[in-house]
């Protein structure tokens, strides 16, 4: 009876606070709460923005110091610290950058979206009617053409870049000219993740091709799915099978060992509303943790400005893209020891030297140029359309173009769906060598 009693009893908490002094705590949540008000007199937006930037730091260390030293639980939201922490956050958001509301600058923003779309799609397109080509790259690295430097990663960068002059956005990067190219090693890049900008910039700016990985679902859609894994290589992880994802990741650590490709991931998992740097996700961290590589941390300044989640495209202006040195792990720290280490360095280096043109809109000589790349693009999308519907009547006989799109959409949602439901494809370095007769030598590890 006694047994059964104490078995229905309600279990201890696992975390159980610990009996700190946290008088040194109070003294520097009052110094924030102290710096946040004083925040409202300065004169730019700069100015304020760059103070955000400082109070979001000293409130994060805060906790995380918090969390290290056992006064409160990370992920939990229930402590009176957790609490003040969530309400200064909600003070800090970076201030965008004002859009003059005026009928020209409403007509030049949809004449700026419909432009990214046609380059966004249409250069997808083409990049997925190019996939046959990536066949060719095991074979073009024997000849000696490296990484970069093979068709699809040309055609990649020549997409980025575009999509960065359709936003309007002129970027400038920083760091860059002191990472050995080409690297020794394959590494991770993890970025910042305030806007929708961030990952585009950066495929543009980045001298290494990156690779990607998504949710399996992306890759049924039409287009954008198609491109990413048949030209691009990106790798789908199913979040819903732990079994078939860790085969996924396995698969993708070989490409990337084999290779030497490197593969860039947001650690914060999505873009936050208030443009600052957030917590980070575990996973990441496992997969770096697999992948014994080192990382490397990008952090942007100005893309929120330009482009907050509340806008439904960027406003033109400038963006600062910086490559902090390459970050190695200590030998022994577990994927939660580097996560959190990774954000105390970046949350330092996200206030250091804060560029004054970052998030400033564009002189009117570059407004005009920026303009002008976009009656390119529209020029771009009347000979692809004109080029697909020719194309499309020679090798289907006449078909309507509705009727190619149907077909087409229909074959390959219908493989990925297969490919979802457990087909493995092989890769084109896997079809290379089975057609060559070459056997590759072994993985070494990163």
């Amino acid at each position: 009876m006694s047994d059964s009693k104490a078995k229905a009893q309600p279990q201890p908490s696992v975390f159980v606070p610990a009996d700190v002094d946290t008088t040194a705590y109070e003294k520097r949540l009052q110094q924030i709460k102290k710096d946040l008000k004083s925040i409202a007199s300065l004169g730019t937006r700069y100015e304020r923005n760059v103070a955000r930037r400082e109070v979001w730091r000293d409130n994060e260390l805060l906790l995380m110091d918090l969390e290290d030293a056992k006064v409160v639980e990370e992920a939990k939201t229930d402590s009176k610290w957790q609490k003040e922490n969530q309400e200064l956050r909600d003070q800090l958001t970076i201030e965008p950058v004002e859009v003059a509301k005026t009928p020209l600058s409403s007509v030049l923003e949809k004449l700026r979206y419909l432009a990214l779309l046609i380059w966004f799609f249409g250069g997808l397109w083409i990049i997925f009617l190019s996939s046959p080509l990536r066949w060719c790259h095991p074979a073009l690295r024997r000849l000696g053409i490296p990484n970069d430097f093979l068709p699809i990663d040309i055609m990649t960068k020549i997409h980025a870049k575009g999509l960065i002059k359709c936003t309007g956005v002129i970027p400038s990067v920083q760091g860059a000219e002191e990472r050995e190219y080409p690297p020794a090693q394959p590494y991770l890049t993890m970025f910042a993740h305030p806007s929708n900008l961030d990952p585009i910039v950066l495929l543009g700016t980045s001298p290494v091709i990156h690779k990607a990985i998504g949710k399996q679902s992306l890759f049924l859609t039409p287009i954008i799915g198609w491109a990413m894994r048949f030209a691009m290589g990106s790798v789908p992880v199913d979040r819903g099978s732990l079994k078939k994802a860790k085969q996924q990741l396995d698969r993708l650590k070989i490409s990337m060992q084999r290779w030497g490709r490197c593969l860039m991931i947001s650690p914060e998992g999505t873009r936050q509303p208030q443009g600052q740097l957030q917590p980070f996700k575990k996973g990441p961290f496992h997969l770096q943790h697999d992948l014994n590589c080192a990382i490397s941390p990008v952090i942007h300044f100005g893309p929120f400005e330009l482009w907050p989640r509340s806008r439904k495209l960027s406003a033109p202006g400038h963006v600062i893209i910086r490559y902090l040195p390459l970050y190695y792990p200590k030998k022994g720290a577990d994927h939660n020891q580097v996560r959190r280490s990774l954000r105390r360095y970046m949350l330092e280096e996200s206030c250091k030297d804060t560029p004054k043109d970052a998030g400033q809109p564009l002189s009117d000589s570059e407004t005009i140029q920026a303009y002008v790349f976009l009656v390119f693009v529209f020029i771009f999308g009347i000979v692809e359309l004109w080029g697909t519907y020719s194309l499309g009547c020679l090798m289907f006989h006449g078909w309507s173009v509705l009727a190619i799109c149907i077909f087409l959409s229909a074959a390959f949602v219908g493989l990925e769906l297969a490919v979802f439901y457990g087909l493995s494809l092989p890769t084109s370095g896997d079809i290379i060598d089975r057609l060559t007769g070459h056997t590759p030598a072994a993985v070494k590890e990163i």
